[in-house]
């Protein structure tokens, strides 16, 4: 009796091990088949996405660029100082270039020179011709002797008195004539100095926008002329990214259209921009495309131009843009 019990229990032991063997792979199945539904799921929720954003949006490459000044010396001299390098930023009015102005300075001394002799020479020349008049009046005022009445000198005394006079009208004469030649002169004197402290503005060149230093084109000692660039400044307010469109999509940008810049400095912090200008003609990939199959196409230059740059964005930096074109499918159907 305990036998067939026991045997019963083995039997009922096996069939419950060959029903979980017969149901494992069942499950395996089921559980499978759910995950490959879900990624499968995930897989079009995704592609849709993608699809959705390639549609709404295009990408392009470039590379920041920005408004060029050149920065050259208006008279040919030396340079004694140069105080920036590339890439430093600059504010306008900034000292950026110092040339040697010695000859300059030495003309301006020996301008100042004469017009201290001059104006000493002046107040020189009034004080004698205040002098000369003074004692003129002295002996005019002279009162006349009783002897010189009684014997008759008065004629004599006359024409001492008119003689003496027109030597005092003489030597003031001379005076006043010495005093205008001083003035020339002091007016010489000032007129080089002007000229002088004139030209000195050219010996110190000074920033004229705010910016940074893209390109330094000159070394201290060497020589600055008319015609020479020796600074390129770009103006940061106004940069721009360049890029160019394949000539199949450039029908989907519009100038204005909003966009997105992403620097590799700052892949994360996306700068605000929008289409500033497309190219009227198609050309040709430019050259610093290594690629012939790329050079070959026909593309369309588009500028973007940074809306708030903050100073991130600088000349010659590589970026990507993504331009926005949203609801751009239902108006051109």
């Amino acid at each position: 009796m305990t036998q067939q019990t026991t045997d019963g229990k083995r039997s009922k032991g096996q069939e419950g091990q060959q029903d979980k063997r017969q149901s494992s792979p069942r499950a395996r199945f089921f559980v499978i088949a759910v995950l490959l539904l879900i990624v499968g799921s995930l897989a079009g929720y995704f592609w849709q996405k993608h699809a959705a954003e390639k549609a709404s949006s295009l990408w392009i490459s470039g590379r920041i660029e920005g408004q060029e000044t050149h920065i050259s010396a208006a008279v040919p001299a030396q340079v004694r100082k140069v105080t920036v390098n590339e890439g430093d930023p600059v504010r306008k009015g900034q000292l950026l270039i110092l040339l040697d102005d010695h000859m300059l300075q030495a003309k301006l001394r020996d301008a100042g020179s004469a017009i201290s002799v001059a104006q000493s020479a002046q107040a020189q020349g009034r004080q004698n011709i205040n002098g000369l008049k003074e004692e003129a009046a002295n002996v005019k005022a002279q009162p006349v002797g009783l002897m010189t009445k009684i014997f008759g000198g008065l004629v004599g005394r006359k024409r001492k008195e008119m003689a003496k006079e027109l030597e005092f009208r003489t030597k003031i004469a001379q005076a006043e004539g010495q005093i205008k030649a001083v003035q020339a002169q002091a007016v010489k004197a000032r007129a080089v100095r002007d000229q002088a402290s004139s030209a000195l503005n050219y010996f110190r060149i000074s920033s004229p926008i705010d910016g940074v230093c893209s390109i330094k084109s000159v070394e201290e000692g060497e020589m600055a002329g008319p015609g020479r660039v020796l600074l390129t400044l770009v103006k940061t307010s106004d940069t721009y990214l360049r890029g160019f469109v394949a000539e199949g999509d450039i029908g989907k940008i519009r100038i204005g259209d909003r966009a997105k810049v992403f620097l590799d400095s700052a892949p994360k912090q996306p700068l605000d921009a929008k289409v500033m200008a497309i190219d009227p003609e198609a050309s040709f990939t430019p050259e610093n495309v290594y690629f012939k199959q790329d050079r070959v196409k026909q593309v369309f230059g588009v500028k973007l131009k940074l809306e708030r740059p903050d100073g991130f964005a600088k000349p010659g930096m590589p970026a990507d843009a993504q331009i926005l074109l949203a609801g751009r499918g239902q108006q051109t159907q």
